[in-house]
């Protein structure tokens, strides 16, 4: 530190008169600076002037290993469960256990870094595409069919319904394949659990639309008379129907966590299909 400095805030603190105006204008330092330092002196001596941390006395951001635990916990038993493990996927699970206080997911991500649970990427470039999610539950659900393999490689097709606005999965029924009688059904199951959507959405396939053809399928006209609108994705854009799709995937880890169901009425009590599930993924 500047010898003048000190020796000038030594002739302050002992009481002798200095114009510290002018001092501090000439060697650049505020007043404030000036008589901080002349309070440490009077306390401290000369260690007053020995250069201090700027660290914050507390970090409110660093969590407790028994929050940490609790986090690596989580992860673990929901991929054990073939569920979604992220760091909003854990948050709520946390929420659920009555964990206090329940870290944010910013934090959560922090410490799966920290752990070696997940590798820290670049920041991705934005989106250079809207998300489009409906305002209101029933506004639109969404159906689509998934591949799945029984225990003896039989193929089986399971249909999913999603509704748009909440992604609470209002239908997942197992069929022989993906067909209208078979989509029907499925829908026929949802719309007693859940009320009957203002619009469907489907991809191309022919148990769900003809419309991209010329014609209407039988799917389409049971649906017409209930009100409800049919509309189907753009050919070859399966951006349209990305949550549908999400929701495969989701399905797809949960089931490959148990052992292959040895038929479909095994399939449907499972204990996901014929069940309501939100999930909280990001996707």
């Amino acid at each position: 530190m500047d010898p003048e400095f000190v020796a000038a805030v030594a002739q302050a603190a002992h009481g002798e008169k200095i114009n510290v105006a002018r001092f501090c204008h000439e060697h650049g330092v505020s007043r404030d600076t000036f008589y901080k330092y002349v309070t440490r002196f009077r306390t401290e001596g000369a260690s007053g002037f020995t250069r201090r941390s700027t660290a914050p006395h507390h970090r409110p951001s660093t969590l407790g290993a028994a929050v940490a635990e609790a986090v690596l916990r989580a992860r673990k038993e929901l991929a054990e469960a073939g569920l979604d493990n992220g760091p909003i996927s854990i948050r709520w699970r946390l929420k659920d256990a009555g964990v206090t206080p329940v870290p944010s997911r910013a934090s959560i991500h922090r410490i799966l870094c920290a752990h070696g649970q997940i590798v820290p990427q670049p920041r991705k470039k934005p989106r250079t595409r809207r998300r489009f999610t409906y305002a209101d539950p029933n506004g639109c659900w969404q159906i689509d069919g998934m591949e799945h393999h029984l225990a003896d490689g039989t193929k089986v097709c399971i249909l999913q319904i999603l509704d748009d606005h909440s992604r609470l999965d209002v239908g997942s029924y197992a069929a022989p394949g993906e067909t209208t009688a078979d989509t029907w059904t499925a829908l026929q199951q949802a719309f007693a659990g859940y009320g009957v959507p203002v619009k469907l959405l489907s991809d191309n396939g022919l148990a769900f639309t003809g419309r991209h053809r010329g014609w209407m399928v039988e799917l389409e006209r049971h649906l017409a008379e209930l009100g409800v609108t049919s509309i189907a994705s753009t050919p070859h854009h399966p951006q349209t129907c990305g949550k549908n799709e999400r929701l495969h995937q989701t399905l797809q880890k949960w089931l490959a966590a148990r052992p292959p169901a040895k038929n479909r009425a095994m399939l449907e009590t499972c204990g996901w299909l014929g069940r309501g599930r939100t999930f909280p993924v990001t996707g």
